[in-house]
């Protein structure tokens, strides 16, 4: 559905009506898009049975893109999916915030990664998708402004991006994607002051996956 780009041809025909039809057209698309990006979000869990956080099949051979503090590299971790299946993982990798794992079946279709600069993103409505403390759930919000932060052992500074979004433990590592389908970025962190969500977009998080040797293609959506 998102690799044909159906989606976006979906979204682009609500012009053609009402406002109010316009948005009601808007509404389903992004419900129907959303109910099929699901099945491959999974949460991550520890060997011990702790929930410790959301990630997402994000290459064709399986591999799961979670934050780094959701993994514990020395100890056996687990994916939970959408039906319930608990699958044991080998930790691949950590790096720049990241954490990157295998599961020991093959599962859910990879989502399609978006990695333009961050500044493609201001001001756009963005919506995540994962399991929280209240269980599976989704938020949106826009992007208000960008974040420069020291990450890895160099302190290498990367940009995330500020949104007005609300979110809740678990969602640390949740895809976020746009009204195109195509994840643009990461759950990182939460501003508690302003209940504002810190994104890490795929453009930052390429360099880890680079570090690690699992570089994925560039995927240029002027429409997202």
């Amino acid at each position: 559905m998102f690799r044909d780009d159906a989606s976006v041809s979906a979204l682009s025909r609500i012009a053609s009506g009402s406002d109010a039809d316009a948005a009601v057209v808007a509404e389903q698309s992004l419900a129907a898009i959303f109910n099929v990006l699901r099945a491959s979000v999974v949460k991550v869990v520890s060997g011990a049975g702790e929930a410790r956080g959301t990630g997402f099949v994000f290459a064709e051979d399986g591999l799961v893109l979670t934050i780094d503090v959701a993994v514990d590299p020395a100890a056996t971790m687990q994916i939970a999916t959408r039906d319930g299946d608990v699958v044991e993982c080998e930790v691949v990798g950590v790096a720049d915030g990241i954490a990157v794992l295998r599961p020991a079946m093959s599962g859910p279709p990879a989502l399609t990664l978006d990695d333009r600069d961050a500044t493609a993103y201001m001001e756009q409505e963005l919506v995540y998708l994962g399991f929280g403390r209240s269980g599976w759930s989704t938020s949106r919000g826009h992007v208000i402004g960008l974040e420069q932060v020291p990450l890895g052992p160099d302190a290498e500074t990367y940009t995330l991006l500020r949104c007005a979004m609300r979110t809740e433990p678990g969602h640390a590592g949740a895809p976020v994607v746009a009204r195109s389908g195509k994840v643009v970025a990461m759950a990182f962190a939460h501003d508690p002051g302003p209940g504002h969500a810190l994104l890490l977009p795929i453009s930052e998080i390429s360099a880890g996956l680079a570090s690690l040797g699992l570089l994925t293609p560039r995927q240029d959506d002027p429409s997202a």
